[in-house]
């Protein structure tokens, strides 16, 4: 089973972590914590200066605001967030749109915690 979650901040950043249970000694517990979030997600409701959260389960897809995130949902969320791998973005060329500092797997973690 793969798990995306992608953070989209209010200032247009975008923060990416990734599971794979498949291999891991702890995919069961994993199994568990999905088994408890709804069916059916809360519906997306934007809310000015709120984060985003995309979040993917296999082919599954839907977009939570964090002021909705609750209960197993928010356990998933934030279980993905500490122990999933982060995602780096390809960096962008010199003179675009978003040319600068990039983040590196060590600091892209480091907030979380």
């Amino acid at each position: 089973m793969r798990l995306q979650v992608a953070k989209i901040a209010a200032n247009g950043s975008i923060r990416q972590w990734v599971v794979d249970t498949a291999g891991r000694s702890d995919a069961g517990r994993w199994e568990e914590l999905i088994a408890r979030v709804p069916a059916v997600p809360p519906p997306y409701r934007a809310a000015p200066g709120s984060a985003v959260y995309d979040i993917r389960v296999d082919d599954g897809k839907f977009l939570v605001g964090e002021h909705d995130l609750s209960g197993p949902l928010s356990d998933l969320v934030r279980a993905v967030l500490v122990e999933g791998d982060a995602v780096l973005a390809a960096r962008p060329k010199p003179g675009t749109r978003g040319y600068g500092p990039q983040l590196t797997p060590h600091s892209a973690r480091g907030d979380i915690r």
